[in-house]
């Protein structure tokens, strides 16, 4: 619906700024997803979540939202379980 708007104002691109669906988009736009950040110690919920899980040669599923994604790729890389 975005894009459809978008286009009776010929704009070059659409910016998404917080929450998103991130459903693709069928149109010709570019689209640029602007996410906040949330701060977080890695560190702590790695040794939580540690504290938690009785198997540590089972695999962990870590789902979380798009403002920690920060954290995933630069914190949570550099902890280990």
């Amino acid at each position: 619906m975005d894009e459809v708007a978008a286009e009776h104002y010929n704009v070059d691109a659409i910016v998404h700024y917080g929450h998103s669906c991130l459903s693709p988009t069928p149109g010709k736009l570019p689209v640029h997803f602007v996410f906040g950040r949330r701060p977080v110690n890695a560190e702590h919920c790695v040794e939580r979540l540690s504290a938690l899980i009785s198997d540590h040669t089972q695999p962990v599923l870590l789902l979380y939202d798009t403002l920690y994604h920060h954290a995933v790729t630069s914190e949570f890389g550099k902890c280990s379980v």
